[in-house]
């Protein structure tokens, strides 16, 4: 019974170190299963250098010049100043910034935001239009949008932010 027991252990252990991996003909201790007496040598590991890298500078959270996508559109950074050309209800009411998305055409799609609302939404938000108005390449209705924006620009298309009574106009 006990050369049962001990024959089914070693069986285990022999499944365990193949199942682990640990069965190639060695042990732990760097000793040939097959040949005791043989120690392996284990393969020197080839010295590498570290690449130096730059650090990366951090990205402002509101971009500082407008910049130009692939479709024509170019992202107007945030500013204080809102335009006149938006009415009185834009001067005042705690609207307090603007930016942009400028379309192909050359007129802009307007953003204007409250006091409430923090800059990282106004990115969210324009980054989202953004999106919708960005090409999708092999799209049945989506790889050109350029008519598009030139529409909503043309139409004097304005997103606002804020608590806005509308009725004020």
């Amino acid at each position: 019974m006990k050369k049962l027991i001990l024959a089914s252990s070693i069986a285990l252990s022999s499944f365990a170190l193949v199942a682990c991996g640990g069965g190639s003909g060695g042990n732990s201790n760097g000793v040939s299963v097959d040949n005791p007496t043989s120690p392996t040598i284990p393969a020197k590991p080839t010295p590498t250098k570290p690449t130096p890298t730059k650090p990366t500078p951090a990205k402002p959270t509101t971009p500082t010049k407008p910049t130009t996508t692939a479709n024509g559109i170019i992202d107007n950074p945030i500013t204080k100043n809102i335009p006149k050309s938006l009415g009185k209800l834009y001067q005042g009411n705690n609207f307090d910034r603007y930016t942009s998305l400028t379309a192909p055409n050359g007129k802009p799609i307007h953003i204007v935001a409250q006091n409430n609302i923090s800059d990282e939404q106004i990115l969210r938000a324009k980054n989202v239009l953004l999106h919708y108005l960005t090409d999708y390449k092999g799209s049945q209705f989506g790889a050109d949008k350029k008519a598009v924006a030139n529409k909503m620009a043309d139409n004097g298309a304005l997103l606002c932010s804020g608590q806005v009574k509308l009725d004020n106009r």
